[in-house]
């Protein structure tokens, strides 16, 4: 019993952080010691807002160029292939 109370307590105190490419909703969800923010999936360059499709990006463009999710989407063609808008 002792143990499961400690479980659900550390469940409500522990900060959960997720990693460069993870969903997020506020800042506060990202590894903001290390320079990730939470932006908008389809465009990286803008803060997230109450777009429900966040992901968790280097604040610097440099290093968010160099993380796949973190790109942005450019459009997709039905094979998944991306097509430059």
């Amino acid at each position: 019993m002792r143990t499961l109370l400690a479980l659900v307590f550390l469940s409500f105190v522990a900060c959960t952080v997720q990693s460069t490419g993870a969903r997020c909703e506020q800042n506060a969800d990202c590894n903001t010691a290390g320079g990730d923010v939470c932006r908008r999936w389809s465009d990286p360059s803008q803060a997230c807002g109450t777009d429900p499709s966040c992901i968790c990006c280097p604040e610097s463009a440099a290093a968010a160029a160099l993380i796949p999710a973190c790109v942005g989407m450019r459009g997709t063609a039905d094979a998944g292939a991306t097509a430059d808008r």
